[in-house]
């Protein structure tokens, strides 16, 4: 029952859980003409998220990011968070199977561009990573045995 409850309030653009719940540039409100709570931009972190957005997609750096708030707006978000941020799909206003859930901070595109340059990081931390644990098992004259 619980989970066809959530569902409607999917579809219908209701907000599952209350403002604290909510991804860092999102609040909850009630709606003046239904009385529903919906999912808003946060009016007071909203320019700070177009700021980080803008940001990372320039220097595509999340530590250089996390310093830029911290040092500018004096936030201290986490790089998990921030991960997380760049990473949901609210930004762009869909969420689950609604693509119309909330109001979006960029558009599905710059969502993709985002993503991406997200991603090629990732595959580069990666690659670094298996590199390092290379390099040290070759120093250390260990060998490392395929998997059958």
């Amino acid at each position: 029952r619980i989970k066809i409850v959530n569902e409607y309030k999917v579809q219908t653009g209701q907000a599952l859980t209350g403002s604290k719940s909510q991804p860092f540039g999102f609040t909850v409100k009630r709606d003046e003409t239904t009385g529903r709570k919906m999912v808003v931009k946060n009016p007071e972190e909203e320019d700070i998220l177009h700021d980080a957005i803008n940001h990372y997609l320039t220097h595509q750096n999340k530590r250089k990011t996390l310093i830029y708030l911290h040092t500018k707006y004096h936030i201290g978000l986490s790089y998990n968070s921030l991960t997380l941020l760049f990473k949901n799909t609210m930004l762009y206003g869909a969420y689950r199977d609604n693509p119309a859930y909330c109001e979006a901070y960029i558009s599905k595109e710059e969502f993709r561009s985002l993503d991406a340059a997200c991603a090629s990081l990732r595959a580069m931390l990666v690659a670094s990573i298996r590199t390092a644990k290379d390099e040290h098992h070759r120093k250390n004259g260990l060998l490392i045995i395929a998997k059958r």
